[in-house]
């Protein structure tokens, strides 16, 4: 460039670090108490964001970054004033995702109704609803995930069960009615969920008793089969005012996400320990399991009884008379004393300093007890 062209040229004025940087809305991490062995970090879903929510993203620009353990929205700081005309048109926005279980073994060790499966209830969170005071916010109204999360699963249509004719309303995360039906009991009549986006819906009626059925649902699509829902509404809606939800600051480049978590307990079980003798030989009547679930914790008690075995075997049958929270790395030890009588009426003492922790799967259901369950661990001597 000649020094006239230099002199002439228009000065280039700086872009502000606001408009060259991205913030971030939402920061979402997945806890389990199981996996004391990584900090709790749980790298066992899969999380897709649902159709409508990819449309919208790609439509103002919104980017989602994965993780093992988690994943988070970010806004171009650009594409902030086609987020603002967005929501003037639709103020509840929210983005879906689906949490996809990718452990099959994930419902046997986490605190959930041991019968929980997908195609029947599945567990829903959103940013509405959350617990805590630190900088990241459980979802819900306690520190975990609990049954109170599981709703019925619909398809993209529900039958409505009703004694009286009226009007039922289906009504959004928000509350903005996005679907209605007038009904007759002579008439059989379903509501229809096509084209409504999947996710948490209410439902109810003038008079109530013009609809009978569950009162919230979850719509989710039977393929990809998900565990659960996340929702992330964008913006606080007004009947939202005062409660406990947590929504980030749209109008202010770089400022704080919203940072949640998606918490799990593990499934506490009872501990069985079957205790077989080799080759037809007999266990002493002084045979005992002794140790603690914890460590510095009080000693945990064992009942023992004779047990057969489908095999023909007979166990001696030490069952922990309290469940035990399941861990990846058990902090429960226990040992196993007592002597063994062979065939030939030699005794030998038998002295296991450390029994094998209850495995991760099978986990059995436990009587009336939906979230413990029982774990079989065998031990040949």
């Amino acid at each position: 460039m000649s020094r006239g062209a230099a002199k002439n040229a228009i000065p280039q004025q700086p872009v502000p670090a606001a408009a060259r940087t991205i913030s971030t809305l939402f920061e979402v991490r997945i806890r389990h108490g199981y996996y004391n062995g990584s900090g709790g970090r749980c790298t066992d879903f899969d999380i897709v964001p649902t159709v409508d929510c990819a449309a919208f993203l790609q439509s103002v620009g919104l980017q989602v970054r994965y993780c093992r353990d988690g994943f988070s929205v970010h806004l171009p700081n650009g594409r902030r004033a086609a987020l603002a005309t967005a929501l003037a048109s639709k103020p509840s926005a929210r983005l879906g995702f689906l949490a996809i279980a990718r452990n099959p073994d994930f419902i046997g060790f986490t605190a959930l109704p041991i019968d929980t499966c997908p195609t029947r209830t599945v567990f829903h969170v959103s940013n509405l609803e959350t617990s805590g005071s630190g900088d990241w916010r459980p979802f819900g109204p306690t520190a975990a995930i609990t049954a109170a999360a599981l709703l019925p699963v619909t398809g993209a249509r529900l039958s409505v069960p009703g004694s009286v004719a009226g009007t039922v309303s289906v009504r959004d995360l928000t509350g903005q009615v996005v679907a209605s039906l007038d009904v007759t009991p002579a008439a059989p009549a379903a509501l229809s969920f096509a084209g409504l986006a999947y996710g948490c819906y209410a439902i109810s009626a003038e008079p109530a008793a013009a609809y009978t059925g569950p009162p919230v649902v979850a719509y989710s699509p039977k393929a990809p089969l998900a565990l659960g829902l996340i929702d992330l509404v964008l913006a606080r809606p007004a009947q939202t005012a005062g409660t406990t939800g947590q929504f980030p600051d749209l109008a202010t480049p770089g400022a704080p996400p919203v940072r949640l978590s998606l918490a799990f307990d593990a499934r506490p079980t009872y501990w069985n320990y079957f205790i077989v003798a080799q080759q037809n030989g007999e266990l002493s009547d002084d045979l005992a399991v002794a140790g603690k679930a914890l460590p510095g914790g009080p000693k945990l008690h064992f009942s023992k009884q004779h047990q057969p075995l489908p095999n023909g075997d007979t166990a001696v049958l030490f069952a922990a008379r309290e469940p035990i929270p399941m861990q990846q790395f058990a902090e429960a030890q226990f040992s196993l004393k007592g002597q063994r009588q062979a065939q030939s009426g030699r005794r030998n003492d038998v002295m296991v300093s450390r029994l094998p922790s209850a495995p991760v799967a099978p986990v059995w259901p436990a009587n009336n007890e939906a979230l413990t369950g029982i774990s079989e661990i065998f031990v040949y001597v």
